[in-house]
């Protein structure tokens, strides 16, 4: 039987073909195979299509030193995972958004493995005149971070993640400041740079306001 005149056997041709295209260069395509895997994960996710974010995650490479194949296919898999999140954090309905809950904690452990390591390699980067293609990795890391969480509640057992996440955003925040007014830099990244501070500034307030608790040992 079909739904929509779609079977399931070409419902899963179609999945397969959609992760294939996380690897394509023209970013054009890349945006509309993202925001098609969203509004696919808002209907199928968990139920139909329970392995979409394990195949997501598999899919963006954690490597600081990647080509600039591999960084496209990382920047586009970020790219599918953030608009998989965004569709899945506007469900209303209660059972949903437990289940977000219950995804919510792997996901910032996930992100934080790409995103520390990655800040740390972005600063010698940019302080030698470079790091444009990583700047835009970070920028949509930055995005992911935020969405997850303005859409969770974290517990006790998490605090400490909250807090190094929190310790490499004041630390970075002050470095890129820094080196964004560095005369080496190209517009183009410039812009890149002053879009990563404006995020990070945004997922320190996003922090705060939604887990107050690990900001209490900073209080004077």
């Amino acid at each position: 039987r079909t739904t929509n005149g779609v079977s399931e056997e070409e419902k899963k041709n179609l999945r397969v073909h959609l992760l294939r295209l996380l690897h394509e260069t023209d970013p054009k395509v890349a945006t509309q195979t993202a925001l098609l895997l969203g509004k696919i994960a808002r209907i199928d996710y968990p139920i139909a299509w329970p392995e979409l974010l394990g195949h997501l995650t598999s899919t963006i490479p954690q490597s600081l030193n990647l080509s600039p194949g591999e960084r496209q296919i990382q920047i586009n898999g970020m790219m599918a995972l953030h608009q998989v999140v965004k569709e899945l954090c506007s469900r209303r309905l209660i059972a949903n958004r437990r289940h977000f809950q219950t995804i919510a904690n792997d996901l910032l452990v996930f992100l934080s493995s790409i995103w520390v390591p990655l800040v740390a390699n972005l600063t010698e980067l940019i302080g030698a005149g470079g790091g444009k293609e990583e700047a835009k990795s970070e920028a949509m890391c930055l995005k992911l971070l935020r969405r997850v969480i303005q859409h969770s509640s974290f517990s006790d057992s998490s605090s400490p993640l909250v807090l190094s996440c929190l310790h490499h955003l004041q630390s970075s925040l002050t470095l890129r400041q820094k080196i964004s007014t560095q005369q080496s830099q190209d517009n183009d990244t410039k812009q890149i740079l002053e879009k990563t501070i404006v995020l990070k500034q945004k997922l320190i307030m996003n922090l705060q306001e939604a887990h107050p608790i690990p900001f209490l040992p900073l209080l004077p």
